[in-house]
């Protein structure tokens, strides 16, 4: 294969930019503020008296067949 010089000023060019790009990830992460869960909404925890949802039992409601959990056929899948 031949050998072939970059020109100097690509060179310098390429160089200047992985600098600048080096330099705004240090820079972020030197004065970005902390990223925090409670500044997600959906993360933040239920107010006080709040009770939690009931655990699933795994029976699905009456009159819902679609949450009924799924029960494969008994030749379904690799053999025992």
């Amino acid at each position: 294969m031949l050998k072939q010089e970059i020109p100097m000023p690509v060179a310098i060019g390429i160089l200047v930019a992985v600098l600048l790009v080096l330099g705004f990830f240090v820079y972020r992460s030197l004065f970005a503020p902390p990223a925090t869960v409670k500044a997600i909404p959906e993360f933040q925890p239920p107010p006080p008296g709040v009770s939690a949802p009931p655990p699933p039992s795994g029976q699905a409601p009456p009159g819902n067949p679609s949450s009924a959990p799924v029960a494969p056929a008994p030749d379904y899948g690799a053999p025992r």
